[in-house]
């Protein structure tokens, strides 16, 4: 069984308190053979999650995770984006490779120059990630309007 690809450990602050180590042991107790971690807006448990996973017999997979706001979700006017709660969709983004990780880290210091309960994304910043080794999980109560997922769809296909 691959296992979860979404786990958020303390790095996400203010949404999770595990540690790294925490969600390896239970995700090895229930036979996963991988474990993601997506912290929000951040990599900085990355090295703990590696340390974690090969200790427990697991493979490590690494992203973020970033809200996308665009043009039709951002608010009207001058509205300051920090007074609208919830706007936009949330995205984990999963490194495959090398490139990824590159991709990945470019992505995260554009975010935090734009924020809203941390680090934000336009749409598209977030379309310059076609075949740059990542692959995106998106849906749920704060995924992508329809409109969005038809963008996404349309730009990564069926395989990221």
């Amino acid at each position: 069984m691959i296992g979860i690809l979404r786990a958020r450990s303390g790095y996400s602050y203010q949404d999770a308190v595990c540690t790294p180590m925490q969600l390896a042991e239970r995700a090895a107790e229930l036979g996963h053979t991988h474990l993601g971690v997506t912290d929000a807006g951040s990599v900085m448990g990355a090295v703990e999650l590696q340390k974690a996973c090969s200790a427990k017999g697991l493979q490590p997979i690494f992203g973020a995770t970033l809200r996308v706001l665009d043009e039709l979700t951002d608010p009207p006017g001058n509205v300051p984006v920090d007074l609208v709660p919830r706007a936009g969709f949330l995205v984990q983004v999963l490194v495959e490779d090398e490139e990824g990780w590159a991709a990945l880290g470019g992505l995260l210091t554009e975010a935090s120059q734009r924020l809203h309960y941390g680090p934000t994304l336009s749409l598209a910043q977030l379309l310059q990630l076609e075949d740059r080794g990542v692959s995106l999980l998106v849906g749920g109560r704060r995924g992508p309007s329809s409109r969005d997922l038809d963008v996404l769809h349309r730009v990564f296909g069926d395989d990221h």
